[in-house]
């Protein structure tokens, strides 16, 4: 089986030092092949370039952004373009960690879609599903999305001397499958579908009004159970096709003239040597494909911030624990869609969308949780509407 090829590669404006870039890359390589191949069975070639123009059109790009490119709270993820993936990830202490995570996903499962069968972790902890959702169980069987470093993501080894991601093995899927006691490549995970703190898992059921199920369990070791909704898609890549030139710049040449009038013509001075035909087509692929790369990240950071900045990320904070402390509140906002739009558009100036109802106060706690760290330091940050709608949708 051929090796997918994975371009490391910072943003004009991520400043990279290449010593770093370099030893991530490195590291990230080791893990491929010594730690993920054998395991999973697919191999994986990571080539650090230090500019989006110099990135070949086969590799899959890993793109380092400044620190805050991706919004508070951000480190990292990955999207697809046209089945494609585009992983993004912040240049900042640690980063190896977050692109040793967002680069096994991509290539374990590369268009994001990949899904496996297994029994379904709701089961096994029926008293930590809202009882608004105990209808909808038990759910027997069900299809994880493969994520298979979500489940374990603040657990982390050493490679080089540098920080990468835990993942789980195909086994953590299995239905059924007690027996082993090693589910992740540190052993930290004992069990099948077991989440470690900081850690969580998705999955899709056949239930028509909530499709998709999340289950995330916080760093102090609290589980959350429940309907999730389904992030926007992204933006779709062009395509790049350099048949063309390839066949033109390698073509045989017109033959050189003859005859009388060139016989009479004055002599010209020497022409300097042309470039090989090889050569001036790479330079002109990767000065093309480097513009693709640049149209590119332009549009998924706009999929992420849907627009400029326009919310005050304190009022978004505020109303996360209006919404998670006080019960009246929140059966008012979750109740009745008139009181709800009203606040909505009071305390963030825009309405949001449920399309698979409100969470449930522990779902909304769990966003409020991890947005802690920003209280006291968000003083007139501004954040756009989708990633405040996002908070507010119980999403992080």
């Amino acid at each position: 089986m051929l090796p997918l090829h994975i371009a490391l590669v910072p943003s004009d404006n991520a400043n990279v030092d290449t010593g770093d870039l370099l030893r991530v890359a490195a590291a990230l390589q080791v893990q491929l092949t010594r730690d993920f191949e054998p395991v999973w069975g697919i191999s994986a070639v990571v080539s650090p370039f230090t500019s989006l123009d110099q990135v070949p059109p086969a590799c899959l790009p890993l793109v380092i952004l400044p620190a805050g490119s991706l919004g508070p709270g951000g480190h990292a993820f990955h999207t697809t373009e046209k089945g494609i993936p585009f992983g993004l990830v912040e240049y900042k202490d640690g980063w190896s960690l977050s692109a040793s995570h967002e680069l096994l996903e991509m290539v374990c499962d590369p268009q994001g879609k990949r899904r496996v069968m297994g029994d379904s972790i709701a089961d096994s902890y029926l008293r930590d599903v809202d009882a608004a959702y105990q209808q909808y169980l038990p759910q027997g069987q069900v299809a994880y999305l493969l994520e298979i470093c979500d489940p374990c993501q603040d657990v982390y080894y050493i490679v080089n001397g540098l920080q990468v991601s835990d993942f789980v093995y195909p086994r953590y899927y299995a239905p059924g499958d007690t027996q082993c006691g090693c589910y992740s490549f540190t052993g930290k995970i004992k069990r099948p579908r077991e989440l470690l703190n900081g850690g969580y898992v998705t999955w899709y059921t056949s239930i028509g009004a909530s499709p998709v199920w999340q289950a995330k369990r916080d760093r102090l070791g609290a589980l959350t159970i429940g309907p999730m909704t389904i992030p926007a898609s992204g933006s779709s890549r062009p395509a790049v096709d350099f048949t063309n030139e390839v066949f033109d710049s390698l073509g045989p040449s017109a033959p050189p003239s003859s005859g009388p009038a060139a016989a009479a013509a004055p002599p010209s001075p020497p022409a300097p040597p042309a470039p090989a035909p090889a050569a001036a087509l790479a330079a002109r692929a990767a000065e093309r494909y480097g513009a693709e790369l640049r149209a590119d990240l332009d549009r998924v950071l706009q999929d992420v911030y849907g627009g400029p900045p326009q919310d005050d990320l304190d009022q978004v904070i505020s109303l996360l624990h209006d919404l998670v402390t006080n019960n009246t509140y929140y059966q008012d906002f979750s109740t009745n869609p008139t009181f709800r739009s009203g606040e909505l558009t009071n305390r963030l100036g825009h309405d949001v969308d449920y399309p698979h109802g409100v969470p449930t106060q522990p779902q909304l706690e769990a966003v409020y949780a991890k947005a802690q760290h920003l209280v006291g330091q968000t003083t007139g940050r501004k954040v756009s509407g989708k990633f405040a709608a996002t908070m507010i949708q119980g999403q992080t």
